[in-house]
This record gives C-alpha cells, sequence and structure tokens, in this order.
C-alpha cells in the first residue's frame, strides 16, 4: 500500500509465520495533516477502545508495541483521524510453544540505567553527533549477566538541537534501514528498545555491544 491512511481507516498488515503467537513492532507516524490516534490489535477480532500511538500535527513519531498475532498472522492498523503515513518495522517474536524454537527467554530485572551520555556513564560524557555511531557494553556490565543475548531498554533522547532519528543495533552488523527513536528540536522523546548484540573480540577478551547512531543532529542519550 503506498498511500496514506485515512480518517477512520483500518489497513491489514501481514506481520507473523506459522508457530508465532505475538510479534514485537515498532510503529511510526509521519508526514501527517491532522493529529492522529492508532490503534493496533490482532486481526479478526474486535477493535480494543485503547491507543498505541497519539501524534501532534507536526510530529514523526515512534512506539513500539507487542500484539498477539491470530492464526493468519496478520494485525490491523486503525487511525483515527486526519491522513498518514505508516511505518510497521518487525523486531521479533514470541512463540506458540508449537514447535522448537531457536530463541531465548525473556528474564525481567529491577530498572537500572546503563548509559547516559551526559554523566559517561556507560559512554564517553558526549552528545551523540551526525553520521558516526557510537558502541556501548551491555552484557556484562551493570548486572546484565554475560550469557544475555539481548536487552530490553528504555531510549531517551535529551537535549536535542534539531529534528532527527535514532538507531541501534547489534554491534558489528550492517546498520538497519529503520529508526528507534525520532524527533524534534527541543524534545525529550522516550521509546522502548529491543536489541539483540554483536560480539566484538579483542586478544584480551570478548565483549557484547550494541550500537547506536543519531542522523543528523546532536542529542544527548540517557
Amino acid at each position: 500500500m503506498k498511500q496514506p491512511v485515512g480518517a477512520a481507516q483500518t489497513i491489514v498488515v501481514p506481520v507473523a509465520s506459522p508457530g508465532q503467537e505475538a510479534v514485537v513492532l515498532n510503529v511510526t507516524a509521519t508526514n501527517r495533516r491532522r493529529p492522529p490516534t492508532w490503534t493496533v490489535w490482532p486481526d479478526g477480532t474486535a477493535q480494543p477502545a485503547v491507543s498505541n500511538l497519539n501524534v501532534a500535527a507536526g510530529q514523526t513519531i515512534a512506539n513500539r508495541v507487542m500484539v498477539k498475532v491470530p492464526a493468519n498472522g496478520k494485525v490491523d492498523i486503525y487511525n483515527a483521524a486526519g491522513s498518514v503515513n505508516v511505518i510497521a518495522d518487525l523486531n521479533g517474536s514470541f512463540t506458540d510453544g508449537s514447535a522448537p524454537a531457536s530463541g531465548s527467554q525473556f528474564q525481567g530485572i529491577l530498572p537500572l540505567r546503563i548509559v547516559d551520555s551526559r554523566s559517561g556513564h556507560g559512554s564517553s560524557a558526549a552528545p551523540l553527533v551526525l553520521a558516526p555511531s557510537r558502541a556501548f557494553t551491555l552484557a556484562g556490565a551493570n548486572g546484565i549477566p554475560t550469557p544475555a543475548t539481548a536487552v530490553v531498554a528504555n531510549v531517551t533522547v535529551a537535549n536535542t538541537t534539531g529534528a532527527s532519528y535514532l538507531t541501534a543495533w547489534p554491534d558489528g552488523d550492517p546498520r538497519p534501514n529503520a529508526s528507534d527513536l525520532n524527533w524534534v528540536a527541543g524534545k525529550t522523546v522516550p521509546n522502548l528498545l529491543w536489541s539483540s548484540w554483536g560480539r566484538t573480540a579483542s586478544s584480551t577478551c570478548s565483549t557484547q555491544r550494541a550500537r547506536l547512531t543519531s542522523s543528523s543532529t546532536s542529542s544527548g542519550i540517557r
């Protein structure tokens, strides 16, 4: 579908394969003409009376959602008002247990701060700037066990000096053509991040890291 989603319009999006019970999506609203409100839910079920994304006119903004999927592997996305372009990036899935899976189990921990580029905690004390990416050590640091293979984190950009976006991905892998955060100047914006990490070996140790980049402007991250 190569056109905006209109007011009170629902689109159906294939997102899952057999054996997947739920998916993690990063949904982004852009090119909006009026403030839209989005709802995402399993195809073939009643639309819930809740929203997943609320956007003011003039914003490009994202939110990460977890959605149960029915047997047909599709979800519905409803736009309440205005006209808006929809971007949906698939980040992962949960299995239904019907077949052996190669993924990992989720284990919750007490919230803790692992990176703050304002103070230099887990990073150099400097904002992210145009083009260069920055790698952060995650596994084996800040109480995250070394055998861990991925992280669920709340990523916040602060002290933003211009409109931009931020992308996170496993260190050592090619940068994906997707963003995790979008903002305009002067805004402090969070989003939920799901990311695995690469393995970077030196002569004496092996570290597990994720990499972040800011596309076009200076921003702090915490």
